[in-house]
């Protein structure tokens, strides 16, 4: 069936108009399937900088609930310090009212016991304060990122209303064209492009040095001789319309 259109165009011969006119309907689709595609990609470009942003926004909650974590942790370990340094004090005020050695030196040992808890708890915190410092650095790092993020999506977001507006307008300037283009040629020729265009997406291609440049496969002498004339002949492998080139 798809080789019918060729058949039929045995005895068509392509005008000079005719054959400028595929030509140009053949710029005008690939112009448009540039278009389309760009109106697909951009906003699945936009759309991969907003789950930037959102994955950053994460990484940004982890940072401040770690400083937050750090923060329980010395404030537990504050109460703990705070704890013991009264339980020393009362064990102190105990050490004179003992009755022999054996208790003294056994209160003693017990608040030796806990001083020495104190000083371990007191070196812990101090070590978490300067790792909060760190982390609150690293936060910060994450909350700059975040906002340059912010500020590349919003000027996208922009720009890329901008081309998507002017892409839209271009294919709609062009399917005009298209259409004065697809009317202006003879039947059996545009059935022969309709047939190329739905399966390939163009409906012409050039030949040059007896090769069709639109599926780079090498036609037959016969077929380069039918070109030459000038007459309706379909590309045997890609179905397009052949158009000898320069």
């Amino acid at each position: 069936m798809s080789m019918q259109p060729a058949n039929d165009g045995e005895k068509e011969i392509l005008s000079p108009k005719t054959i400028a006119t595929l030509i140009e309907l053949n710029g005008i689709d690939f112009e448009m399937a540039h278009a389309k595609r760009a109106l697909e990609r951009r906003p699945k470009d936009l759309a991969a900088r907003i789950r930037q942003v959102e994955n950053q926004e994460k990484v940004v909650k982890i940072a401040k609930d770690t400083i937050t974590a750090a923060q329980k942790r010395i404030d537990k370990k504050t109460m703990e310090i705070e704890g013991l340094a009264q339980d020393v004090l009362k064990l102190e005020g105990q050490l004179f009212s003992l009755k022999d050695n054996t208790e003294f030196n056994a209160m003693k040992s017990q608040i030796a016991s806990r001083k020495k808890l104190d000083d371990d708890l007191q070196t812990e915190v101090l070590e978490l304060f300067d790792a909060i410092d760190s982390l609150k650095e690293d936060h910060q790092k994450t909350i700059d990122k975040l906002d340059e993020l912010k500020s590349n999506a919003k000027e996208a977001e922009a720009k890329v209303a901008e081309e998507l507006k002017e892409q839209s307008a271009k294919v709609e300037e062009m399917a005009g064209r298209r259409v004065e283009c697809l009317d202006a040629l003879p039947a059996t020729i545009r059935a022969t492009y309709d047939v190329a265009f739905a399966r390939r997406g163009q409906g012409t291609a050039l030949v040059i040095d007896q090769i069709c440049k639109g599926c780079d496969t090498q036609i037959t002498l016969q077929t380069l001789s039918r070109v030459m004339a000038k007459k309706l002949v379909p590309c045997r492998n890609c179905q397009r319309i052949l158009v000898l080139g320069e």
